[in-house]
């Protein structure tokens, strides 16, 4: 019986509050004589007064609950902080919010997903020889740059050789002895020694 009157309380209070409402323990009181009265039969006149205010917060609590949510309103734009004195390079700009804005800009050859897995943006697949010393990348057809050249796997292999030699990623890529193109338009990177989470550092 608590339990049910409970519930009641609780579906009024999420409504707006229990100012108007009588105190708990009143309506302990009156709920045996309430239960002579079916909820779907009863005449509403019949009802005693206090329940037949918590029954109208409850259809209205019903009501809520069955409105279709509100379509969420995003912004038409936004804006992003960065430092206009700074390069927005992404291989020798600085972390923080100089990478944050550099990030949309460019796109990278892998991302982490969820499970810290790597997942092909701009590659589109790759591979390895029998050695695990190179590994073959091949690129998404059509990329292209904000004034409309295509990417090549000639870019890609000159940026990995960049970002060997910057300050930022020589550590991380420190096994990478080179990154050529190949003449089926890959990109072929040779390791020092074998390592199958290259993918991961890209």
């Amino acid at each position: 019986m608590k339990r049910r009157l409970a519930f009641l309380l609780a579906a009024v209070l999420l409504l707006g509050g229990c100012a108007s409402l009588p105190e708990a323990d009143e309506l302990e009181e009156e709920w045996e004589d309430y239960q002579q009265f079916p909820r779907q039969e009863a005449d509403e006149e019949e009802k005693p007064a206090d329940y037949r205010t918590v029954d109208v917060h409850i259809r209205r609590l019903r009501e809520k609950l069955e409105e279709k949510p509100a379509e969420p309103v995003y912004p038409a734009a936004f804006s992003l902080p960065y430092h206009r004195d700074h390069t927005l390079d992404p291989v020798t700009c600085g972390e923080g919010i100089q990478e944050t804005a550099a990030s949309l800009l460019y796109e990278p050859l892998f991302v982490l997903d969820g499970s810290f897995q790597p997942e092909a943006v701009l590659c589109e697949s790759f591979g390895w020889d029998s050695t695990g010393l190179v590994c073959t990348l091949t690129l998404r057809e059509g990329v292209t740059f904000s004034d409309g050249s295509l990417l090549t796997a000639r870019d890609a292999a000159e940026t990995l050789q960049r970002a060997k030699e910057s300050e930022r990623y020589a550590y991380r890529l420190r096994n990478m002895v080179s990154a050529a193109a190949n003449r089926a338009g890959q990109v072929v990177i040779t390791l020092s020694a074998p390592n199958r989470g290259l993918p991961a550092l890209l």
